[in-house]
């Protein structure tokens, strides 16, 4: 049985250094919640047939482990060049064209024609990844003029940006839609959507799944500068939201990111929405054993701040130690997490007026648990949004949900403190309470003289009663 350390969650990105099967079993028993396929690369047949030889392995561990599928977007590159790399000089000019040409050191072509004739008079446009800086001087149909303001190299396929210009292009695109066919075949149980711009993004996506038949969960990436204008209504349209750091630090002043992540983290904490803190939190563990300190304190910093869950990348993807690298992040988490009860609680939770009865139900389950020192607070659902309800007042005690809806199950591994138990069916609402401590303690979840709080809400047609109870195990 897997400990219940896991408070704040850890999502793994598959890739060639953890492809094997038993590579990918000792992640999970290290405490591996989610499984990240990145569709930007490989192919889609690839990563379906990873998902499936993933999920017969964490089924056979009987452990609980969700799929996310992280969509490509709309990624703006640099066309081919006459050399390996190209150096630009401060103050030349340079341009950008819709035709496809050998790029030199006076221009390149862009893989989006739209991207190119979007641009205005002095708009800032950042190449290889914002390592170089141009600002738009002119233009015509085919091609614009730019002034280098910051020289350096540059080299093929790099990314291009434009921070304050919205794309006119789509950030969901015909690429994104077959990759998603692919994935919802697969059975995945969360879409990243890559470069959102606005909530239409959002729900371009979930109306896709929807015709699918499918109840997928839509995670909202924040790449964008343009995203942030727009933070509330996205964050509403989506059912959990990545902070993605890597793309927004080219957008965004660096010096902001940081500001920037915790003001999505409370407003995700605020209403209850799941919230990930993604890119370079143990970049140097790529090729060395050993984090930086600054690492360290990035992860503590991003649990204080109320992250649900934590992402690797090329840490796991490439890395030379991916299961050394996913214990590291489990046991700074752990660490940190000893820490959030001492912490003043800062967030001001927000409240839809259908909701009300729910909210104080799960506020006085937390109270109560946190009086009596309780194991855990038990809840038989078969809807997440009471379960984050719970989560983001972030209990001591440990919250077992336990449904008999398999995509809710995979819904609730993504929640903070959240052990997602499933059973094949429920018992009528006056049993329900005692056969969940029949589970638990067959689970060795509890033992003697434990104390829980078990909580019972309307929940759809499945029960009919709002039931609070403490008991101690017998």
């Amino acid at each position: 049985m897997k400990q219940f350390w896991n408070n704040t969650k850890v999502i793994c990105t598959i890739g060639p250094a953890c492809s094997n099967p038993k590579i990918l079993k000792q992640m999970i028993l290290s405490g591996m919640d989610v499984a990240r396929f990145n569709f930007s690369h490989s192919s889609p047949e690839v990563h379906v047939k990873q998902i499936k030889m993933l999920r017969s392995i964490a089924e056979r561990l009987n452990m609980p482990v969700a799929i996310m599928q992280d969509l490509p977007g709309p990624k703006i590159r640099i066309g081919a060049l006459n050399n390996e790399f190209l150096e630009l000089a401060e103050g030349r000019r340079f341009f950008l064209t819709t035709r496809k040409i050998i790029g030199t050191v006076e221009g390149v072509s862009i893989n989006h024609p739209t991207f190119v004739k979007g641009l205005k008079k002095n708009d800032t446009v950042y190449l290889n990844d914002g390592l170089v800086k141009l600002k738009v001087i002119s233009k015509n149909e085919e091609q614009t003029i730019c002034s280098i303001v910051s020289g350096g190299r540059i080299y093929p396929n790099k990314g291009v940006s434009c921070p304050d210009r919205m794309l006119t292009l789509s950030s969901v695109t015909p690429r994104d839609l077959k990759c998603l066919k692919y994935g919802l075949e697969a059975g995945v149980d969360f879409v990243a959507v890559s470069f959102v711009q606005r909530a239409a993004d959002i729900l371009k996506v979930k109306n896709y799944i929807k015709k699918k038949g499918k109840l997928t969960s839509v995670i909202a990436k924040f790449e964008r500068k343009v995203a942030i204008k727009n933070m509330d209504s996205i964050i509403e349209a989506s059912d959990a939201v990545m902070v993605a750091r890597g793309d927004l630090g080219i957008e965004a002043d660096l010096k902001e990111v940081p500001f920037l992540q915790k003001d999505i983290i409370e407003k995700c904490n605020a209403i209850g929405r799941p919230v990930i803190t993604a890119t370079q939190m143990l970049e140097s563990m790529v090729s060395n054993p050993q984090p930086t300190r600054a690492e360290v304190s990035d992860i503590a910093n991003a649990v204080i701040d109320g992250s649900d869950a934590l992402m690797l990348s090329e840490e796991t993807a490439i890395g030379q130690f991916p299961v050394k690298t996913l214990k590291t992040m489990v046991n700074i988490a752990a660490k940190s997490e000893e820490h959030l009860k001492n912490l003043p609680k800062k967030v001001k939770f927000k409240t839809g007026d259908d909701e009300n009865l729910l909210d104080s139900f799960s506020q006085a389950a937390v109270s109560i648990a946190c009086s009596i020192k309780a194991k855990a607070i038990i809840v038989p659902t078969n809807n997440a949004r009471g379960v984050s309800m719970l989560s983001r007042r972030r209990p001591q005690s440990m919250v077992v949900a336990i449904t008999n809806d398999i995509s809710v199950f995979r819904k609730l591994i993504l929640m903070w403190g959240t052990y997602p138990l499933f059973v094949k069916k429920f018992t009528k609402s006056e049993q329900i309470l005692n056969d969940s401590i029949k589970l638990l303690k067959k689970k060795k979840i509890v033992e003697k003289n434990d104390n829980v709080v078990l909580v019972l809400t309307e929940d759809g047609f499945q029960f009919s009663s709002n039931i609070m109870q403490v008991r101690r195990i017998k």
